[in-house]
């Protein structure tokens, strides 16, 4: 079973989405420790002719907080800026229906966690991308007490994966832990280079924003194919 982890993150870009469509089975790291300034609870959206960030606030925390013990502040006030942000971005634009239903199923969503929030947000567009082939699984559940390559060993161990499928950002610390000396589970990793798409508010290309921004423009059928683009 072809397998990938990574922490879940706000609203993600394409390339998350074209990770868990390369793979049998997917890892959400929701016991990560919180990034303040990181993509755990922010992204990028393009408005007014530029970048904003869609930002979700937290409750003060103690350092090393993991996300799934990270509280998100004034939940009912968070979703209304949200969605006026993401209106006032893509309320132009020829798929916005697709955006409404985004918007309609955040409006759901009671999860005061962090990593809860973020979870069902990716499951939801898994699901409307047609990624439903895939099995989740939470390392908050899975009690292994490991950091770093050593964790990503036991979870891969513990789900009888055949072999791991990295995204490229852990290239430089899975080689310096020595991944290929611990285990004899095959390692690769996936580079998403991401292609323009139509973007109506913009002449020139704005990449790695948010899949919002994919979805607005060009509609829940052509962001599939667009994120499972290999």
């Amino acid at each position: 079973m072809i397998t990938s982890m990574m922490q879940p993150t706000f609203f993600p870009w394409p390339g998350y989405f074209n990770l868990i469509s390369s793979v049998e089975n997917f890892v959400f790291l929701d016991d990560a420790q919180f990034s303040k300034g990181s993509w755990h609870n922010r992204n990028k959206i393009f408005l007014l002719n530029k970048i904003h960030w869609l930002t979700l606030p937290i409750e003060k925390q103690k350092l090393h907080t993991p996300l799934n013990k990270t509280i998100i502040k004034n939940k009912d006030i968070f979703k209304k800026n949200i969605k006026s942000k993401i209106i006032n971005a893509y309320k132009d634009c020829p798929h916005y229906n697709c955006v409404k239903e985004i918007l309609i199923f955040l409006d759901k969503l009671n999860d005061e966690i962090l990593s809860e929030l973020n979870i069902s947000i990716i499951k939801f567009l898994c699901k409307k991308l047609n990624l439903n082939e895939v099995n989740f699984f939470k390392s908050s559940q899975m009690n292994i007490d490991a950091k770093r390559t050593q964790k990503v060993i036991k979870i891969l161990d513990k789900i009888g994966a055949t072999s791991y499928l990295s995204a490229e950002g852990a290239q430089d610390y899975l080689a310096e832990d020595d991944y290929i000396s611990h285990t004899k589970i095959p390692l690769s990793f996936l580079k998403f280079s991401q292609t323009e798409y139509y973007q109506k508010m913009t002449k020139e290309f704005v990449s790695n924003l948010s899949i919002i921004d994919v979805v607005a423009n060009t509609g829940w059928l052509n962001t599939e194919h667009y994120v499972k683009s290999k």
